[in-house]
């Protein structure tokens, strides 16, 4: 849906909100808000479990829903994951891969996610016509550039095997992480990201 050279703006609502009906309101009120701008296509990235609920009850072509991670099989044994097809399922069109919060340790709370794993899921996310929203960005930033080799290493390992083709059919989101942390009080992280 996104139009070359449009501002893409995209909202992670992360664990939030806590119930279906503040999440209708919630979307009701972007949607409202994005419906007169011009020149931004908008994302609206909600918990997957009201990802039916808020695209069905849309019509128009103004915003576009997300899902915040998929698992890299279609089906199995794979305990509380959710597949592309079942993303597709519930009208997914986006999803967002490598957040920063996936990419940290099970002991600060992540997933553990490494750029191998986020490549593959760059993969199945385009072979299940889903365009990935790949976050990159360094936990800190250092006055002598090193934090510029990071980002240069995230992206050639995170885009491994990724053609220039398909290049071309996904969004990159720089995700300042070390912003975000001296912000934690931000309850709903939006971020522009770029196409």
């Amino acid at each position: 849906m996104e139009k070359a050279n449009n501002l893409i703006l995209a909202g992670n609502w992360k664990l939030n909100p806590i119930s279906l009906k503040a999440a209708k309101s919630l979307s009701t009120t972007i949607i409202k808000a994005a419906s007169p701008v011009r020149g931004i296509d908008f994302i609206v990235c909600p918990p997957h479990i009201y990802l039916s609920e808020l695209k069905g009850g849309y019509r128009g072509r103004k915003v576009s829903f997300g899902a915040q991670d998929l698992y890299q099989e279609i089906s199995g044994s794979h305990t509380g994951e959710v597949s592309p097809a079942q993303l597709v399922d519930l009208g997914a069109s986006h999803v967002i891969l490598g957040h920063s919060e996936r990419r940290a340790s099970l002991e600060s709370g992540g997933a553990g996610e490494t750029d191998k794993v986020i490549a593959l899921k760059i993969q199945v996310a385009l072979k299940n016509n889903l365009t990935p929203i790949v976050c990159i960005g360094e936990p800190k930033r250092d006055p002598s550039g090193q934090h510029l080799r990071f980002i240069e290493r995230q992206i050639k390992d995170t885009f491994a095997g990724i053609s220039s083709k398909q290049m071309g059919e996904l969004i990159i989101a720089y995700e300042p992480i070390w912003e975000l942390a001296a912000n934690r009080q931000i309850q709903f992280q939006v971020m522009t990201y770029t196409k």
